[in-house]
């Protein structure tokens, strides 16, 4: 049986990002297809009462896999920069949501061979005590809203 079907590990997942809000795992075996990742996140939903998905992806609803294609996607929906060869600048995943998720998962199936690709992951909280509330504040004015392109738009 995979881990990822495992309760016992599933539970263990469960509770390290209860207490932390992150996690980091090695896998140990090829998974091109990402059916680890997959059959985690459905047991963290139907086990755990981590909420669902949220659907982004043009091709895999809820499954967003950033595979770059010179061609691009056979899709008529604007594809996202993941989706193509185009770079793009240091950015947050699922900031366009009303109500973001609490988890982001991710899988890195090779590493990128012109060495992108840093992770960096900060606690919203940990930086905004370190803010002033003036600054707090002139962060909830309009002018500071984000434009959600149009591969995002539902």
């Amino acid at each position: 049986m995979l881990d990822s079907q495992r309760r016992s590990h599933m539970g263990d997942i469960h509770h390290h990002l209860q207490a932390s809000g992150a996690l980091k795992i090695g896998l140990q075996f090829p998974d091109d297809e990402s059916r680890y990742l997959e059959r985690l996140i459905l047991s963290l939903c139907a086990h755990h009462g981590h909420g669902p998905p949220t659907t982004h992806s043009a091709s895999r609803g809820w499954f967003w896999e950033v595979r770059p294609s010179p061609t691009g996607l056979e899709t008529q929906l604007p594809l996202a920069r993941s989706e193509t060869m185009q770079g793009f600048s240091w950015h947050t995943d699922c900031t366009y949501e009303s109500a973001p998720p609490r988890y982001v998962a991710l899988q890195v199936l090779r590493p990128d061979r012109y060495g992108g690709g840093t992770l960096s992951l900060m606690k919203i909280a940990d930086l905004s005590h370190h803010l002033s509330p003036a600054v707090l504040k002139a962060l909830f004015e309009p002018q500071f809203r984000i434009t959600i392109p149009p591969e995002f738009v539902k």
